[in-house]
């Protein structure tokens, strides 16, 4: 893929500073994207690259999820797990992912009542 067509993302926010570089590698059709990270971030967080990385995935994948923009099949994928371990890791972290619309719950059960 031509430099020229390569998304570059540039985030800044007081201190930090982090710039992802993303290149699709078309033969598995996924995307590498590395993070600029002050060193220390990892010793800060105990935690390797490697372990910082697999959590980032699961941490954007959950995020992406509980906003209704990704799908339970597409958030595992971004996490780099099946449904069922994606759903599992989301328990294990006690997040609310799922949403009830109390007024429509209401509305169906008076129809069915």
């Amino acid at each position: 893929m031509p430099a020229a067509n390569r998304p570059v993302l540039e985030w800044r926010e007081e201190r930090y500073f982090a710039m992802a570089k993303a290149a699709t590698i078309e033969e598995h059709g996924m995307t590498t994207v590395t993070l600029e990270l002050p060193a220390d971030v990892f010793s800060a967080l105990r935690r390797t690259p490697d372990e910082f990385g697999r959590e980032m995935r699961l941490a954007a994948a959950i995020y992406w999820y509980q906003r209704g923009e990704v799908s339970q099949e597409k958030a595992a994928g971004i996490a780099g797990l099946d449904r069922g371990s994606f759903l599992a890791a989301v328990a294990r972290e006690k997040i609310d992912v799922f949403r009830v619309d109390f007024e429509g719950l209401k509305k169906e059960l008076d129809r069915a009542g």
